[in-house]
């Protein structure tokens, strides 16, 4: 009789679990737990991106799976659904969590993530000289051709998240200088940010030279590294030529530098990150308004760039200026930011 009364009680037990299972309703602690793995998913992929663990192209094909499962979530979320609908998710997320710790294993090779920002701008440019008829339409077909064949050699080198050797990765560069050369040889559209920032740097050592704020010393130290700077620009622009890539880059890190320096030694502060970051928090205020962010979206976002609006507090705190790699590494972390948001958008 015993074993009857415990053998009901068993199956009723086992009934009342299942059918808790099968009926429809809210799971906020199953919600609670995918939005928490979903916010330590996005910092492991923003953490891989900064340390060079991870790729470009890696975090972004990592954040697309995300935004996928973010989506089913939102669309789950407050509502009542079966309990093995959440229970997928939570696989999904476990699944993707599992798939970034393995590619965030150390490695030697990490990727230089230009190769896939420069196509795209590549893109763009090919597209508007399209759209305001710099480009003639047989221009615009080969250029278009050619970023194509680009694009297809870089894409298989990286398929099945494989990673370029060295000799690929100079391979396409090379193929993307020659061909961005080719395009602002085309459209006359020269980079105009170089030419103005030594103009702009002057105006402010002959500032610094009026105001007193540079003594001797400092102003001829600046005026002659501007000087050597204009030099090679002038030489690498001689005759009508551009610029490489490379010699491009090369003259803008050394007036990042030039600049900073400048602006430890007058104290006046960049202005650029903390435009950037009131200009960030408009968009991210848009989205929430126009509903074009889902609540879990905006509370990501609005995360972040409370993160980095933190640091950049600290580093500036008591009036002091960023170094130079601090400055740096809050700019990649704007772009990273302003890179998702427009995904999104």
């Amino acid at each position: 009789m015993k074993k009857y009364i415990l053998l009901s009680v068993v199956t009723i037990f086992g009934l009342a679990l299942f059918s808790g299972c099968a009926i429809m309703h809210t799971w906020p602690d199953d919600e609670r737990n995918a939005e928490h793995k979903m916010v330590v998913i996005q910092e492991k992929i923003g953490d891989g991106l900064k340390t060079g663990a991870l790729t470009l192209d890696q975090s972004q094909m990592f954040l697309t799976k995300l935004k996928g499962i973010r989506k089913d979530y939102t669309a789950l979320k407050d509502r009542s659904v079966y309990r093995n609908e959440w229970e997928s998710i939570d696989e999904r997320l476990d699944a993707l969590g599992e798939e970034i710790n393995r590619a965030l294993v150390p490695t030697t090779r990490i990727e230089e993530p230009r190769i896939g920002d420069r196509i795209v701008t590549v893109q763009r440019r090919i597209d508007d000289g399209r759209a305001n008829k710099s480009l003639s339409l047989t221009e615009e077909r080969d250029f278009q051709s050619r970023l194509n064949t680009i694009r297809r050699d870089y894409m298989r080198m990286t398929e099945g998240g494989r990673y370029p050797t060295r000799e690929e990765g100079a391979d396409i560069t090379r193929k993307l200088d020659l061909l961005e050369t080719d395009l602002n040889r085309t459209t006359r559209i020269e980079e105009p940010r170089i030419g103005d920032r030594i103009v702009a740097l002057q105006r402010r050592i002959d500032d610094g030279r009026g105001s007193k704020r540079l003594s001797l010393t400092e102003e001829r130290d600046f005026q002659s590294r501007l000087d050597t700077i204009r030099r090679d620009y002038m030489r690498m622009t001689e005759g009508g030529r551009y610029p490489t890539h490379e010699e491009g880059a090369d003259i803008t890190r050394k007036l990042d530098l030039l600049e900073t320096d400048l602006n430890r030694t007058t104290r006046i502060e960049e202005p650029r990150n903390g435009d950037r970051m009131d200009a960030l928090q408009r968009r991210i205020d848009d989205g929430r308004s126009s509903k074009r962010l889902s609540l879990a979206e905006e509370r990501d976002f609005q995360s972040r760039l409370d993160t980095i609006r933190r640091d950049y507090l600290r580093m500036t705190e008591g009036g002091r200026y960023p170094t130079h790699e601090e400055g740096s590494d809050i700019s990649r972390r704007l772009d990273s930011l302003e890179l998702d948001l427009n995904r999104l958008w």
